[in-house]
């Protein structure tokens, strides 16, 4: 009888035991590049190694995020980006925008009209973004949520030096 119990013990324990993960999505023919705009929010540049804070509106601080896609076709998707502090990954900026890709152009890349902004200042309490290395990371996902693309960019980013320096030195200080 003990061979049987011990049997009983082992299908038990390998019947009941970790579910097999399903298998990984196959790979997206997609492809992301992320940058930046022009003043005003148009168009799609490189981002650079410095990135000067624009202001806004509202009296805040931002960068302009841009973005150029290949292999999606005409669809509806989804960009979610993230900005975070290199020195200690503190979250400076989240946000997200629904994208109408259409047609690529001649070089084979559609990208957005208008870029979106990423608010930067006023940071969180106690959190500067002032000659901070920052990494711009941005997912593209499909209507289902599935992710199709990724990509991110590292900049450093600065207060203008024009006549809004001393206001964004207050503001983004933290």
């Amino acid at each position: 009888m003990s061979c049987w119990r011990a049997l009983f013990s082992l299908v038990l324990a390998t019947g009941c035991g970790h579910a097999v993960p399903p298998p990984p999505p196959p790979p997206s023919d997609v492809q992301l590049q992320i940058g930046t705009a022009e003043a005003g929010g148009a168009g799609f540049a490189a981002m650079p190694a410095t990135a000067t804070l624009v202001p806004g509106a509202q009296g805040g601080f931002h960068i302009w995020v841009s973005y150029r896609v290949s292999g999606a076709g005409n669809e509806h998707l989804k960009a979610t980006h993230t900005v975070r502090r290199v020195s200690d990954g503190k979250l400076l900026s989240h946000g997200e925008r629904r994208l109408d890709v259409s047609d690529a152009g001649a070089d084979g890349w559609w990208h957005s009209d208008q870029a979106t902004p990423a608010f930067l200042c006023p940071p969180p309490l106690g959190v500067s973004v002032i000659d901070e290395h920052a990494v711009f990371e941005v997912t593209l996902s499909s209507p289902d949520g599935g992710t199709l693309a990724t990509d991110s960019v590292t900049t450093q980013l600065t207060c203008p030096t024009d006549a809004q320096n001393s206001f964004c030195l207050n503001i983004c200080a933290g």
